[in-house]
């Protein structure tokens, strides 16, 4: 409900069956139903991790709901980018970028939930509810370690979301036999150090060219547990 077509489009594909999504896409954008430009999605495209959805509550005794990301969610990804101040994008991105447009976007919803992961920290378990912060990573093949980078609204930062999106995040890479966090961080950006530091105390960093690139082996990562205890979806279709 509330979905355009292109919307209802892309998140009728996702939910095929993996050999029929090529040619569902190709069909689409044959009836402009989907952006010309959009990006394929492989016939063996992976089924999508529902165990990684949780509820978590913030050290404000606030809860919110800890998804994977999808490429129907290219709406609710530009509402919040476009709800960033110019500082917010400046940390994230290391340049004053001004637009989010459907070529750019859909790059960062193209994941394999395996070597590329993004998990998103919605209101609630609702398809439309806004996307508050994104964590995510991407692995190199030659090293086993993954770079990862986060981005939540200015409105909600120091609120705890950074760290629960980091810690989901260690927890969804150290299960794919991933053996760490690599990370470029502004010198300025004082808020995610913190962050970082928090999760993972024995971080390695060095600073070059005015920020630092941080090395976070998953060993000595932080075990403290959330003042709550996370509660796992039902697993129910919706």
């Amino acid at each position: 409900h509330g979905k355009t077509i292109r919307e209802r489009a892309m998140a009728l594909i996702e939910i095929a069956h993996p050999k029929f999504r090529p040619w569902l896409i190709k069909e689409a954008k044959s009836r402009n139903l989907i952006y010309q430009d959009q990006i394929e999605i492989s016939s063996k495209a992976p089924v999508y991790p529902e165990d990684l959805e949780s509820y978590t509550t913030l050290d404000d005794g606030s809860e919110i709901f800890i998804r994977p990301l999808k490429m129907a969610d290219e709406n609710l990804m530009r509402d919040m980018f476009y709800s960033l101040s110019k500082e917010a994008v400046y940390h994230r991105f290391f340049h004053p970028l001004k637009s989010m447009p459907h070529k750019e976007v859909q790059k960062y919803l193209k994941l394999d939930y395996e070597s590329e992961m993004a998990l998103a920290a919605t209101t609630d378990k609702s398809p439309d509810a806004p996307i508050l912060g994104v964590g995510r990573y991407s692995l190199d093949p030659q090293t086993n370690m993954a770079e990862a980078a986060f981005l939540v609204r200015d409105a909600l930062q120091g609120k705890g979301i950074a760290k629960t999106l980091l810690r989901s995040l260690f927890e969804a890479a150290r299960s794919k036999g991933i053996k760490g966090f690599t990370a470029e961080v502004l010198v300025g950006n004082q808020a995610m150090m913190h962050v970082f530091h928090k999760v993972f105390p024995s971080l390695k960093s060095a600073i070059s060219d005015g920020s630092y690139s941080l090395t976070m082996d998953f060993e000595t990562a932080s075990t403290t547990k959330r003042r709550k205890s996370v509660k796992k979806t039902s697993g129910k279709k919706t």
